[in-house]
């Protein structure tokens, strides 16, 4: 186990490296999130509790299932990093596009026309949103009132949007933005949306980073990784505290975040692949792509289809009540949920088929109008981060809808604007002269790559 512990290790330390590299030539922070992730939830988390560090989860009481051992979680940890490597090397292998570093004298009032307004629009969505997580626990559980929280991300990428390009002009539209961003934070920081807060802090850096060298954008990002993850732990220590909802001591609490980083504690997803190994296919049959066709179905109320079949494998085999017991806060990584797919097959192929996915729509980005890529973008990479978690699949999807949502309704209004630029770009793609000479969207060797205004 020890020599094949380190080659798995040592093999994810150099796509970590790779990724690393494929950023500073490309300006693309995709791979070096999965791959750095990856590590800390499955190779780190397999050594800390090896070594003590910490405590597999329980899982006799909680479901009735055998304990976690060593060899059990070493068995997930193979599957995790073929999931890994089968993601991260298709990724390499179909992603042709250098992505945009700079852009010069770019502003876009005219998408930004009212910034007073679209700042008071993101303090309205601030509050509905308070509004609702104020409610009952029984009227929101299970709905998209629960959810609604995650439109601050969507709002937050709006506003950085309109800041990078020009919409707010004065020093007190960036004041009053600022206050905005202050309490998307804190709203989201605790025990419930901590994996909220943490994408939306990635989503900031991204959208006022996008455009920059890669070299300030690592920087960026790795500070961010790091505030990130004090906040995350911060609030997962909250779950032992006497008052859960006292933010304040959260966030003063830093001896409880730093064990829990280093024991690894919230980032638990070898654990429940391990879980996920004795439910399919002993207790449950693989679902063969059922969990992704859920997506379609989980949306239909129940006063529609009263028969509509539950979902994950905690209600199919009735393991724990989660509206009586509450959500555990254990998660398998999306190469658990692939392989609760089809076992080792899934995980390859929709390692390949997400690749793929992810591939071609940051290519199609890239010949975007900047203001779409930009705003696309930045939910894209916010949103790697619940989908590396993995879980319940549709309420992955579930996720991106609601923190996509101000964006949806902002590129409605702003369709013929947006799409037009797409439209004559995509018909004189290989004309340069069609190129403004004082608007130009580099790729990390020089060349043009992203033509920004008609």
């Amino acid at each position: 186990m020890d020599l094949l512990f380190n080659f798995i290790v040592f093999a994810q330390l150099v796509m970590i490296a790779f990724s690393a590299y494929w950023f500073f030539k490309r300006n693309d922070e995709l791979p070096i999130i999965v791959s750095g992730v990856t590590f800390i939830f499955s190779s780190y988390r397999f050594y800390s509790v090896s070594q003590g560090m910490g405590e597999w989860i329980e899982t006799t009481v909680t479901f009735g299932l055998d304990y976690i051992t060593d060899d059990d979680a070493f068995q997930a940890l193979i599957y995790i990093a073929l999931g890994e490597f089968t993601l991260l090397l298709t990724y390499f292998a179909m992603m042709r596009e250098k992505l945009p570093i700079h852009v010069t004298d770019l502003k876009e009032k005219k998408l930004f026309p009212a910034p007073a307004a679209f700042i008071a629009i993101g303090f309205g969505v601030y509050l509905m949103a308070e509004q609702f997580r104020a409610l009952n626990e029984d009227v929101i559980q299970n709905s998209y009132f629960f959810l609604f929280p995650l439109t601050l991300i969507g709002m937050s990428i709006l506003l950085g949007t309109g800041w990078v390009f020009g919409g707010l002009p004065s020093r007190a539209h960036k004041i009053a933005c600022l206050a905005f961003f202050a309490c998307a934070v804190y709203a989201t920081f605790g025990v419930v949306l901590r994996f909220q807060c943490f994408g939306l802090l990635v989503a900031l850096t991204t959208t006022f980073t996008s455009f920059m060298d890669p070299r300030k954008r690592m920087v960026a990002l790795a500070g961010t990784m790091v505030f990130g993850a004090f906040l995350f732990g911060a609030s997962g220590a909250l779950r032992a505290s006497d008052n859960s909802l006292d933010k304040v001591a959260g966030i003063s609490n830093t001896r409880g975040a730093f064990d829990r980083l280093i024991a690894a504690e919230d980032a638990n997803m070898l654990d429940g692949f391990v879980i996920l190994q004795q439910v399919y296919p002993n207790m449950l049959n693989y679902s063969w792509g059922g969990e992704h066709l859920e997506i379609l179905t989980r949306p239909i109320p129940r006063s529609i289809w009263p028969d509509k079949p539950v979902g994950g494998f905690v209600n199919k085999l009735g393991l724990r009540d989660t509206e009586k017991d509450g959500n555990l806060g254990i998660s398998p990584s999306i190469y658990g949920s692939f392989y609760g797919e089809g076992g080792v097959l899934g995980i390859f192929i929709f390692a390949v088929i997400y690749a793929a996915a992810l591939a071609k729509l940051t290519t199609n980005l890239t010949r975007s109008h900047p203001v779409l890529y930009l705003m696309v973008r930045a939910t894209l990479i916010s949103w790697m981060f619940p989908l590396l978690r993995g879980g319940d699949v549709p309420g992955l999807y579930s996720w991106l809808g609601m923190s996509v949502l101000p964006i949806l309704v902002f590129c409605f209004f702003k369709r013929q604007y947006l799409f037009k630029t797409f439209q004559k770009r995509a018909r004189n793609q290989s004309a340069a002269d069609a190129l403004p000479v004082n608007v130009v969207a580099t790729s990390p060797d020089g060349t043009p790559s992203m033509p920004l205004l008609p």
